[in-house]
């Protein structure tokens, strides 16, 4: 059974913001729990990136600065 994650959200978002915001946190599940294409993810904190672009904006979001690592994904 797969967890029960929870997401920081803005309300104040619009609908778009809040799809890229939770496509990239759905993508870090996956890449922890099986796996995922390395593209995939990197375009997905891309659009992270978008919303929260800030640094200490970012790590109260639940990201680092950084892009996120993709040790545990897989390369296609």
């Amino acid at each position: 059974m797969k967890p029960n994650y929870q997401y920081p959200l803005d309300l104040d978002w619009t609908a778009d913001e809040m799809v890229l915001v939770t496509t990239f946190y759905s993508l870090v599940e996956d890449a922890f729990e099986k796996g995922v294409d390395r593209a995939n993810l990197l375009a997905a904190y891309a659009g992270f990136k978008q919303v929260v672009p800030d640094k200490g904006r970012s790590a109260s979001w639940g990201a680092s600065s950084r892009p996120p690592r993709a040790t545990r994904c897989t390369w296609s």
